[in-house]
């Protein structure tokens, strides 16, 4: 892989003619691999391929090619140069240091950068770094794999996680447009994470309301008469408020924990990362408590005169 400078902005296409429409589409959260990602190169790739193939028979776009190998000295026919121009760019960014590539096998687990913090796709990325616009017909997709904090307690409850995870396809025809939408996203569809419900706006106020609330109010109820059985009973409404209040931080911590193991967008990699290891070793807590209060639930009623 190669650096480059000149990298711009997958998200800030530049139209090479106001009579070019986009649309963009976010992702549905999912969980990625490598042959998710193979996938997402190839579907645009077969793009990139029919666009070569419409560009070689356009008079206009051969001749500014012929007049590029002509002043860059290039030893290329015109369809290979073409072909090129339109290939799939593939650009990672890791701890901050963005790299391109435009080798299918980059994708391998075994060579992506770790950790990777977003990973774009895009038809003809070689055409934009040398002409600085782009092709006529262009897919863009980002894919950002950036978490929320482990405790999230500032963060606005409301609003869906925030994820710049986004397909972007511009062209002059609509249906071209319509038609490699539809097979991005359907593409995305069959990666779903079980718990991209999580990231929902106002997730947490119904969490809040059917969960939080309940939880808080039992236990800060149990917790406030322990704390009057060894201390004045005067004393029991203002414990039971204030661990009230404390229950409900802890609520809000645990979701912002939950939302932490399972980011919006995850990357499915070996060596496991830290937050899937402890993700599967709290899982396994929990069901095993889960068994053995069920267990011993139904013992208590099956020994039970």
């Amino acid at each position: 892989m190669t650096k480059s400078s000149r990298l711009l902005d997958i998200m800030q296409l530049e139209p090479i003619s106001t009579n070019i429409s986009e649309r963009r589409s976010r992702i549905v959260g999912c969980r990625l691999g490598s042959d998710a990602l193979f996938r997402v190169f190839d579907l645009l790739k077969t793009f990139a391929d029919e666009l070569s193939n419409e560009l070689t028979n356009t008079p206009d776009f051969v001749r500014e090619v012929e007049k590029y190998i002509s002043d860059k000295n290039l030893s290329l026919d015109n369809r290979e140069a073409i072909s090129r121009l339109c290939q799939v760019g593939i650009v990672y960014k890791s701890s901050g240091v963005t790299s391109i590539s435009f080798e299918r096998d980059s994708l391998k687990a075994d060579r992506l950068p770790i950790p990777l913090e977003s990973i774009q796709f895009e038809v003809g990325l070689m055409f934009r770094l040398v002409a600085s616009k782009s092709l006529k017909n262009n897919a863009a997709v980002l894919v950002d794999f950036s978490r929320t904090p482990m405790f999230d307690v500032g963060g606005i409850t409301s609003s869906p996680t925030p994820n710049s995870s986004e397909i972007l396809v511009a062209g002059r025809t609509e249906s071209w447009i319509t038609a490699c939408s539809q097979k991005l996203e359907k593409c995305f569809d069959n990666y779903r994470s079980g718990l991209r419900w999580i990231h929902r706006a106002y997730m947490y106020e119904w969490l809040l309301v059917l969960l939080g609330i309940p939880f808080s109010f039992f236990s800060s109820s149990v917790a406030g008469e322990w704390v009057a059985s060894y201390t004045k009973e005067q004393l029991q409404t203002p414990a039971t408020l204030f661990l009230f209040l404390i229950a409900l931080l802890i609520f809000r911590g645990l979701f912002g924990l939950v939302k932490w193991l399972n980011p919006y967008m995850e990357l499915k990699n070996s060596p496991l990362p830290f937050y899937v290891r402890f993700r599967n070793g709290l899982s396994s807590l929990i069901v095993t408590i889960v068994l053995g209060i069920t267990a011993t639930a139904i013992y208590s009623v099956m020994t039970s005169p």
